[in-house]
């Protein structure tokens, strides 16, 4: 025999939508896509490339740290590849001044290779293209040092 469950029993086990309500907790978005950035570093003749894969926000610290270790071991021509990162922050933007300015105190250079995209776009929303060489063709980039 089956029990009939009254209006009150079913309003208690859904939410106010109507959907049934779920045991397990909520998990934001952020929290569940957020995955550390990739840094990897090779090099084309004398110049070291970084690349970037992943999102550059706040608390990442594998491109300070890949500067860090190429300024310690002399390196001087320094092309961040941002191609891979999809999407930047205020702190990532943060970063990447910080690194140029790390880089320039060193006596190095510091250039950025840029995909079309949200970071192209945040960084000339925020003023900041002009201040960064940057290139969309990698070639190009890496030929820009010997200029």
């Amino acid at each position: 025999m089956q029990a009939i469950i009254g209006a009150d029993e079913r309003q208690e086990n859904t939410s106010r939508h109507g959907s049934p309500l779920s045991d397990t907790p909520f998990v934001p978005r952020v929290d569940r896509c957020r995955r550390p950035m990739k840094a990897s570093v090779r090099v084309s003749g004398d110049v070291s490339i970084i690349d970037l894969e992943g999102r550059l926000v706040a608390g990442d610290q594998a491109l300070r740290a890949a500067i860090d270790d190429l300024i310690a071991d002399g390196k001087r021509k320094i092309l961040v590849n941002l191609v891979g990162v999809p999407a930047i922050d205020s702190s990532g933007v943060g970063d990447l001044v910080g690194s140029k300015k790390l880089v320039e105190k060193a006596g190095a250079h510091l250039k950025l290779l840029i995909a079309q995209g949200r970071v192209r776009h945040v960084l000339d929303a925020m003023l900041l293209l002009p201040i960064f060489e940057s290139f969309d063709d990698e070639a190009a980039a890496v030929a820009s040092f010997s200029s």
